[in-house]
């Protein structure tokens, strides 16, 4: 029984929390599928973020990137659909793991990079939240990277940022010395990620915000002496407290640890760019579009809407199954690069996610507890800005996209009629909620 529908999408049920939305479990109606839609409440600060995010999102469409499906509005909330990725986060699998085996872990570490190497390279995107539980795991033990919040467009002429944001356990020694910074920051992030995959626990920690701050910025990580002399190297050369110096994404890539016993890493990296696993291509695809007709759908000037990132029933529809057969294709062809035939996957759980510890990470008023350095357990840590300043969220880039007011006015984004369960307790469900 659903919770309530909004337009072609029946909610089934919350599945995470976020400090400005709440993430659902729903169907598409007009596929069957299952997506995720994150709802954010209409508020004066939320509206530049959804702006942001939905600008972001948009323009990415890369295998290990969850793609957005459709955008909608109502009096009160926005709603992003997205893929919906049912097993677990990264953060889930290292601690249910304790810590991964290098061989998984560079499983997972050749898709992160690939995906931010297309964000960097073709797209002009900073992540600037780069974590593991931004990082999901499907079934088939591909990774999908998530949250675009904090995403920002950059350009090679000016490709240096300012606004302090991210978490702090993840920000580089620039970005904590509220210095200037470019994608290199991503690469430390990504840094971070990977010391945690193969350790289990965090490279730098502290009693409280300020001294784990210090650290990053002082203290070089310990590193377990189980370790592979390549990855280490490679760990080294990533957690360079000097932006400058460290390993950039594309040296990282012929890297000699990425190459131990996956002699077509670079065939790899070529097939996750190639055109058949984009969503948005030249022309339909055949066999979609003979499924669309088939339930009677209105395909005029599909192939235009879906290029100029208009958002409506039959453009949603569309995208859902073009990912579902990329996905199918992805199957097909990993196992020519080696892929893991032995990672954790965790039957699926009812309700909310929450059973992690949740460490506080914002620098005012709340401070970490107390942790050891090196076998701290894994915590998810909610969204925070480094200096609390909502003003200093990453807005639209300056480029010939609408403005704000004009974009949430224009087709792109519909609103569409919410049809609560009779029969549940649900008619004010996303009245009543607020950012956490």
């Amino acid at each position: 029984m659903s919770m309530m529908r909004v337009g072609c999408y029946d909610f089934i049920k919350a599945i995470g929390l976020g400090s400005f939305s709440t993430v659902y479990q729903a169907v598409n109606l007009v596929t069957n599928s299952k997506v995720a839609i994150k709802a954010i409440l209409k508020t004066q600060d939320s509206e530049s973020m959804f702006l942001s995010e939905i600008e972001i999102l948009s323009q990415l469409d890369h295998p290990f990137i969850s793609p957005i499906f459709d955008v909608i509005q109502d009096e009160q909330n926005y709603y992003i659909v997205m893929e919906l990725s049912d097993n677990m986060s990264l953060l889930e699998c290292i601690n249910d793991s304790k810590r991964l085996t290098e061989e998984t872990a560079r499983k997972y570490f050749i898709q992160i990079v690939s995906a931010l190497e297309y964000m960097h390279i073709n797209r002009k995107v900073i992540h600037r939240d780069l974590k593991a539980e931004n990082i999901l795991i499907d079934s088939s033990h591909c990774i999908r990277l998530i949250d675009f919040g904090l995403s920002k467009h950059f350009s090679f002429d000016n490709e240096r940022l300012k606004t302090l944001c991210g978490s702090v356990d993840y920000a580089s020694p620039e970005i904590l010395r509220s210095e200037e910074y470019t994608t290199q920051s991503d690469v430390w992030s990504l840094g971070v990620v990977l010391y945690a995959m193969v350790h289990g626990s965090m490279p730098f920690s502290g009693v409280n915000v300020p001294e784990m701050i210090s650290h990053i910025i002082n203290n070089e990580p310990k590193y377990s002496p189980q370790l592979s002399s390549t990855l280490l190297d490679l760990l080294k050369r990533i957690l360079t407290k000097d932006p400058n110096e460290r390993i950039t994404i594309s040296d990282i890539k012929k890297h000699p640890w990425l190459f131990q016993k996956r002699i077509k890493v670079e065939e790899e990296f070529m097939f996750l760019n190639s055109a058949e696993l984009k969503i948005v291509t030249d022309e339909l695809d055949p066999a979609i579009e003979k499924e669309l007709q088939g339930l009677n759908l209105d395909l005029h000037n599909l192939l235009a809407k879906i290029k100029k990132n208009e958002f409506d029933e039959v453009t949603a529809a569309y995208k859902i199954l073009k990912k579902q057969k990329i996905n199918e294709i992805i199957n097909q062809q990993m196992p020519k690069f080696e892929r893991l035939v032995a990672s954790p996957t965790r039957p699926p759980t009812g309700g909310i996610k929450s059973g992690l510890p949740v460490l506080d990470n914002k620098l005012l008023p709340a401070s970490p507890r107390p942790v050891s350095q090196m076998r701290r357990r894994l915590c998810k840590r909610d969204f925070c800005s480094l200096n609390f300043g909502i003003e200093n969220m990453p807005q639209i880039a300056n480029d010939n996209t609408s403005s704000a007011k004009t974009f949430l006015k224009s087709p792109k984004i519909r609103r569409r009629l919410i049809h609560p369960n009779s029969n549940s307790n649900s008619n004010n469900l996303f009245g009543t909620f607020s950012p956490l």
